[in-house]
């Protein structure tokens, strides 16, 4: 499962190098290391610096958005935690969004920025980061990259994948344990698909093809077979109190129950998330399902704006 990172495009988002001597010479003719796929043995991506090189442009739009987002940070961390100055956040956040990489369109990032001058006066502080949300231009932000790697070649982090306007290009692991480029676009019930999303991650299923669709759980869906015995994975709707379910984001409830100790039943069940489940945003919280927004963090329950909003930008978490 490949978590969404700068927290969702940062702890995500930068995959280890698989190639011994990743970042030296020796390493840079093989493609998905830090050489074929990223321009040859002068580039000079790979660990050391990946395929994504941030150009001055990159680093003025960076302090810009991480300026506008840093007061938020301090606000979200709540009085739980020390205090860290908002010139802080601001600096560890442009440090973290260059690392990742993201889009060069410019309607994009002009589009961004309005979202979050705009949610910088509200109440929620921070627009929808989480990537992919089509609706956000924030969330297209982080995932219509600008890097030079062709969709199915090796990667080595989540800037170095070429995008295109609409769709998510996802540097994630394969089933042979190597990171890939992927380019998905959002699928409805019944679509073929590749993979599911939410604000927490990208999970794929265990497939060799890097083009699709994806499933969201913001539209009540995943990607699973439509049968037991089907091959084929499409968008169904998240599992209803009662189904057999491996993890709680599976269930439309957001609760897996796990089988009786000592049962030796392989699968949980789906079940309804046990009272108080439907605590306000702002309300104090000790977990994740006691809000109604599934979304706990520093004491508080979070809207789903918030939640990735920080866990995005504010790296002092």
């Amino acid at each position: 499962m490949n978590h969404w990172s700068l927290a969702g495009v940062v702890a995500l988002v930068v995959l280890a190098c698989a190639t011994p001597g990743c970042g030296s010479s020796a390493s840079r003719s093989v493609a998905g290391c830090d050489g074929g796929a990223c321009g040859g043995s002068a580039s000079s991506g790979g660990c050391d610096g990946r395929c994504w090189q941030p150009t001055p442009d990159d680093e003025a739009f960076a302090q810009q958005v991480c300026a506008l987002t840093a007061d938020c940070c301090v606000q979200l961390r709540g009085t739980s935690l020390p205090v860290i100055p908002a010139t802080d956040h601001a600096k560890s956040c442009a440090t973290s969004l260059l690392q990742a990489g993201f889009s060069r369109d410019g309607q994009v990032r002009a589009a961004c920025i309005a979202e979050v001058t705009q949610a910088k006066g509200a109440a929620a502080c921070m627009p929808e980061f989480w990537p992919p949300n089509p609706s956000s231009a924030c969330g297209r932000l982080l995932v219509e990259d600008a890097g030079p790697v062709a969709t199915g070649q090796r990667c080595t982090g989540q800037g170095d994948c070429k995008s295109k306007s609409g769709s998510v290009a996802v540097c994630a692991l394969g089933p042979d344990s190597h990171a890939y480029c992927s380019l998905v676009s959002l699928g409805k019930e019944g679509d073929t698909c590749i993979a599911s999303v939410n604000e927490f991650f990208y999970d794929p299923v265990l497939t060799t093809e890097r083009t699709g669709r994806y499933c969201s759980s913001a539209d009540g869906l995943l990607c699973r077979p439509r049968e037991s015995t089907s091959t084929v994975n499409v968008c169904v709707p998240l599992f209803a109190d009662g189904s057999d379910c491996y993890r709680n984001y599976e269930c439309a409830s957001g609760t897996c129950l796990p089988p009786p100790s000592g049962s030796g039943l392989p699968t949980g069940t789906c079940a309804t998330r046990p009272d108080p489940h439907d605590l306000a945003n702002g309300a104090g919280c000790t977990d994740d399902k006691i809000c109604k927004s599934t979304h706990c963090t520093n004491g508080q329950c979070q809207s789903v704006a918030q939640y990735s909003g920080y866990h995005t930008f504010c790296s002092w978490q």
